[in-house]
């Protein structure tokens, strides 16, 4: 049974998107590794050390600033000028037993469900991920429960993992 739904994309729900997937990619353990390897450079610069070790911990701290960074402006900039190209804000997504399509003034793409390697949920947009890097946002105001329950146990029985 072939399951239907029309997508309604803003601004604000692409930058959330983009938000709530930089968080979850980079985690809270990694800004803690940072600060932690920040105190250790003040210490170290505090006690007069002028050493090769400090420049190291200097490049560390400033890449492991810099990186994070770069991958959130590198990802919101695509996913705004991908919003933005549209004519109209809106897709159509269908779903059946073998896989799912979404279409918009831009283009069609069809996949299987075993594509999906993940699918975040968070209280308003789910991420269906295909890699690290790829995914699609789905506004969860526009999936109807029984849509989201067959996207679920789709995405489950092909091996796919869901983060709630």
């Amino acid at each position: 049974m072939q399951q239907h739904t029309v997508l309604n994309y803003t601004e604000r729900l692409v930058a959330q998107a983009v938000y709530l997937y930089w968080r979850k990619t980079i985690g809270k353990g990694y800004f803690t590794m940072v600060t932690l390897v920040a105190a250790f450079l003040i210490w170290l610069v505090a006690g007069g050390d002028r050493s090769w070790m400090v420049g190291l911990m200097a490049a560390v701290v400033l890449l492991g600033v810099l990186m994070p960074a770069a991958v959130y402006v590198v990802h919101y900039r695509n996913s705004m000028g991908k919003l933005r190209a549209m004519a109209e804000p809106v897709a159509q997504l269908m779903a059946d037993a073998r896989g799912f399509t979404v279409v918009s003034d831009q283009g069609t793409a069809s996949m299987p469900w075993s594509a999906v390697k993940e699918v975040w949920c968070f209280d308003d947009v789910w991420l269906l991920l295909f890699s690290k890097a790829q995914f699609v946002t789905l506004p969860i105001a526009d999936l109807p429960e029984s849509m989201q329950t067959f996207i679920l146990d789709r995405v489950k029985a092909t091996g796919g993992k869901i983060t709630v």
